[in-house]
């Protein structure tokens, strides 16, 4: 078996709490040592993931969605955006969890049963990616995304929320509340379907897997591997309304309002020459004329029946 490489973010959500039970278990489990590189930094994360998995170890990423999307995406650029042909593992350590969440995986000795089970069977999960083309005034930038990507509403909640950062858990939930209390709808131009479309909505947000914000199920139905996104984009716009429809949010019936707007898409492009401003993965950017499409099979994860 190649080398096993823990890239371990000591600043994600559990911090160190499970670091010496994963690797107890490895030992236990697998019978050798884990090499752990703590990272310093989310860049250096990425920086780590790519060398590492260039090197062709078997590259496991602990922490949380941030750690998650950094390290995935900087192997995807490496690989020059085309699918993985070895699988990568992920141990949950943060603090929203939205991408395992998708799979029913919710605590870190779960993702390590599955993760385990996954190398000794050679199992592994295919997963699609988004890949975000956009020019942010430097030149034209790619990123890929494996949750989502949120215009509108979703960077003003997401921007809040990590200033809540010491409310864990309940962080974004607490900025989503704040936000909707002053809340405008927005106007995009979008392309998609060869058609060229003006809509009113409370945000734009297209997912790969249904949470985000960990708890929060914004997108259900969604697949991670059928080649597809989901776009979604209420259309409510009376606040009051958007806060009796807030809590329906975590078991993902805010759908049934016929006034939440749902579509499979593959690709889709904003029309417009100003800057505009996206939560991609829990990350702030901002650019002009963003462009989306779908990546099948970009990915693939360990992880074995239990």
């Amino acid at each position: 078996m190649n080398k096993a490489v823990l890239v371990f973010n000591p600043g994600s959500g559990a911090g160190t709490r499970y670091l010496s039970y994963v690797i107890q278990q490895w030992r236990l489990e697998m019978g050798g040592d884990l090499f752990v590189y703590p990272t310093k930094s989310l860049e250096d994360l990425g920086s780590a993931c790519a060398m590492y998995y260039r090197k062709n170890n078997n590259v496991i990423i602990m922490g949380g969605d941030g750690s998650f999307s950094k390290g995935v995406h900087a192997i995807a650029q490496d690989n020059n955006f085309k699918p993985l042909s070895r699988p990568i593992g992920l141990i949950l350590n943060g603090t929203g969890n939205s991408y395992l969440r998708h799979f029913h995986i919710k605590s870190t000795r779960q993702s390590l049963e599955y993760l385990i089970k996954g190398i000794k069977t050679g199992k592994s999960l295919v997963s699609d990616s988004g890949l975000l083309t956009i020019d942010n005034g430097s030149g034209v930038k790619k990123l890929v995304f494996i949750n989502f990507i949120g215009f509108g509403l979703v960077p003003e909640i997401s921007r809040l929320g990590k200033k809540m950062y010491c409310f864990g858990k309940l962080s974004y939930i607490l900025a989503a509340l704040v936000k909707l209390a002053t809340h405008k709808p927005y106007t995009f131009t979008i392309q998609f379907r060869q058609k060229i479309r003006t809509i009113l909505a409370d945000f734009i947000f297209i997912a790969n897997t249904s949470y985000a914000g960990g708890a929060m199920k914004v997108a259900p139905g969604v697949q991670a591997n059928d080649g597809r996104l989901m776009l979604l984009f209420p259309q409510i716009y009376n606040r009051i309304r958007l806060f009796a429809l807030f809590p329906k949010i975590f078991s993902g019936k805010h759908i049934q309002n016929t006034r939440v707007k749902q579509e499979m898409i593959q690709e889709l492009a904003f029309k417009t020459d100003a800057e505009i401003v996206m939560d991609i993965d829990g990350d702030q950017i901002s650019g002009i004329n963003p462009s989306i499409k779908v990546i099948p099979g970009m990915f693939r994860f360990y992880f074995g029946e239990l």
